[in-house]
């Protein structure tokens, strides 16, 4: 379908003037919830647009030319014709960040909660105000697959993802701040599991103790257990070995280098609070006031909290937004006791209370 007759389709039904793309590039941007958007379009004396909008967004993916999987149930969307779409946007809206020096994209895979068995791809522009914001997220790619890596490679292959990637990278933009070529910086960023399953590496779960349980620096679990934790503990012991792209040769990326993975920070902070939160629960007297108000205050957050239960992402943010850890650290005045902690310089040692490390441990 040609790009003038989807413009001519859907355009603003009272005449002001307004191109409805540009309409829904506008309210897209500026990220209004949709009473914001009515609001401020009936205080201007505009039409909502609400169809129309609709259709528009239906227009774009119809443009985008999504072609269906042969081999699953799926569809993905041609890459290059996508890409130069965002791009084109996004230097018309002044969306890229003024004088940037590198231009950073990021690759994600992960199954979705909300479609049963569904894996998506995304395709994020970094270099951008607010770049962890959703509406940057771009879903290029999606099966009805389990996140298996038979079942993702077999996508990766038949969409040439790792081709366009790869092609992607050697493409040149002209920023018009600073009128210099700037290369895609191209990472790919998902969670443990979802890296793992691409790398083809083994689970963390494995009971073989000399399988690598990180796809980074190869560590084992016989050398965690009885190495790494020996007598006397050495907290800041550092592991200085690395694995390469060869040493996963089954990789679905096999020509992206392995130092261009990136564990998703979300997943892995929402990990480490889980953990955190966790051991500083055993630190309080088993059926104490304490422990069951520090269960109550959890329960607020995730009604189905307790020990060793895991938060999701979104709980991880609201803990942090609304300060949760500030009604914790009180609970543990009443059963001070002072902690011996190690420190790699000078004085080597030092003591706290078991609240002020509660609060280091937040901080």
């Amino acid at each position: 379908m040609e790009e003038s007759s989807q413009k001519t389709r859907y355009h603003a039904s009272h005449n002001h003037g307004e191109d409805i793309f540009d309409m829904l590039s506008h309210k897209t941007f500026h990220r209004f919830p949709q009473k914001t958007w009515n609001a401020t379009r009936k205080y201007d004396q505009l039409p909502v647009e609400i169809n129309a909008l609709q259709k528009a967004r239906h227009s774009l993916l119809l443009y985008n030319s999504a072609k269906p999987f042969r081999t699953v149930e799926g569809a993905y969307v041609d890459f290059y014709k996508h890409t130069q779409n965002v791009v084109e946007i996004y230097s018309e809206q002044q969306v890229f960040l003024p004088n940037m020096t590198t231009w950073n994209w990021k690759l994600s895979w992960d199954n979705l909660q909300n479609w049963k068995a569904n894996e998506a791809w995304t395709l994020t522009p970094l270099s951008v105000l607010h770049p962890q914001r959703s509406i940057h997220s771009h879903v290029i790619m999606f099966a009805k697959i389990k996140e298996e890596h038979s079942l993702l490679k077999q996508c990766v292959v038949e969409s040439s993802l790792q081709d366009f990637l790869l092609d992607f990278q050697n493409q040149p933009y002209v920023h018009p701040d600073i009128d210099t070529e700037l290369f895609p910086n191209i990472t790919l960023n998902a969670d443990w599991i979802s890296l793992i399953s691409e790398l083809k590496a083994p689970r963390p779960g494995t009971r073989n103790l000399t399988d690598p349980v990180c796809w980074r620096c190869g560590v084992h679990k016989e050398f965690l257990r009885y190495e790494w934790f020996e007598t006397p503990f050495d907290p800041f012991q550092w592991h200085t070995n690395r694995l390469s792209i060869s040493d996963f040769p089954s990789a679905m990326f096999h020509e992206i280098p392995l130092d261009s993975r990136r564990y998703c920070w979300m997943h892995g902070i929402t990990n480490v609070l889980s953990n955190l939160l966790s051991n500083i629960y055993t630190l309080l007297p088993t059926g104490s006031e304490q422990a069951k108000n520090f269960q109550k205050v959890l329960q607020t957050l995730k009604h189905s909290w307790k020990y060793a239960v895991y938060f999701g992402c979104k709980e991880m943010k609201k803990f942090w937004a609304e300060w949760y850890s500030s009604q914790l650290i009180p609970l543990f005045v009443p059963h001070q006791k002072l902690h011996t902690l190690r420190w790699p310089r000078d004085p080597h040692t030092f003591m706290l209370h078991t609240s002020e490390v509660i609060a280091m441990l937040f901080d």
